[in-house]
């Protein structure tokens, strides 16, 4: 069961994050995707799995970067300014050691911080997840949607204001206008209860659009991530149908994170591919954090 909590930091900034699964087991810390929030169809289906009878014991940490949810915004934040509110919120809960979960835009947030603290990272599980988009063979292959909004973040961020302002407006209409724009055969696998899932996300990602315009903006800067240096176990899921985030993005990383593997998806949505994934990773990262 979800449990939102809020931790307050000296400076009286709020890190918002919400607790799923079981609360007494080991870690599994959640980056959501962009925009995004505690509240996800993945996350929902992590909590569905980790709280079966017979299941491993663990916790997963949906943590909220700065500007989204409950997370209050830091001004020109970096991956190291997410990383150190990482393990803050680690630390608040006793995790010396965890694993980390990423989807979407939560990726280069996940690698940098098994770059950042590789002694305390385990494993780290990445669904559809965004590469360096300024490698140019990586925004070469992304969708034309994404690379105007690295553009609005950096030279228009009050298009993405009012595209956030919109959401805010009316969540449930926002997910139905998405889901009219999808071809006939993906628009049923958004399924009413996913359609919950993803309004009640938009609701709370788009409380600010400034989660969503420094997001981009850290995306489109280099990340000063040495991936040949990483030596911490890292897997990729990705889906070939993917057009938001095409699999190029994981190929990239994959060849030069040393011992990472990708597998490979077919006929899954940009949206689909996180929570689809869910018993695979989970899997994966318990197979060194909760047993």
């Amino acid at each position: 069961m979800k449990k939102d909590e809020i931790l307050t930091l000296p400076s009286g900034r709020k890190i918002g994050y919400a607790v799923y699964g079981n609360e007494g087991g080991e870690t599994i810390l959640a980056m959501h995707g962009t925009p995004g929030a505690r509240i996800g169809a993945a996350f929902a289906a992590m909590d569905k799995l980790a709280s079966a009878p017979g299941h491993a014991a663990c916790r997963i940490v949906a943590v909220e970067r700065p500007g989204y949810g409950l997370s209050d915004p830091l001004p020109g934040r970096t991956l190291g300014h997410v990383t150190a509110d990482l393990l803050r919120v680690a630390d608040a809960l006793g995790a010396e050691r965890f694993a980390a979960f990423a989807s979407s835009g939560g990726a280069p947030f996940a690698l940098a911080l098994a770059a950042e603290a590789p002694e305390r990272v385990s494993r780290v599980a990445i669904a559809a997840g965004l590469g360096p988009v300024y490698a140019p063979e990586v925004l070469e292959a992304t969708s034309q949607q994404e690379q105007a909004l690295l553009l609005a973040a950096i030279a228009t961020p009050d298009a993405i204001a009012a595209f956030a302002a919109r959401a805010q407006a009316d969540p449930a209409s926002f997910v139905e206008q998405y889901r009219a724009r999808l071809p006939a055969a993906e628009q049923s696998l958004l399924t009413a209860q996913a359609r919950e899932f993803f309004a009640q996300m938009v609701a709370e990602s788009t409380r600010s659009a400034d989660g969503m315009i420094d997001d981009y903006r850290t995306f489109g800067r280099p990340w000063r991530i040495a991936f040949e240096e990483l030596r911490v176990p890292i897997r990729f899921w990705h889906s070939e149908a993917d057009a938001s985030i095409p699999i190029a993005h994981a190929e990239y990383l994959a060849e030069r994170i040393p011992g990472a593997t990708l597998t490979r998806l077919q006929g899954l949505t940009h949206l689909m591919t996180s929570p689809a994934v869910v018993p695979d990773a989970l899997d994966y990262l318990l197979a060194t954090s909760c047993v």
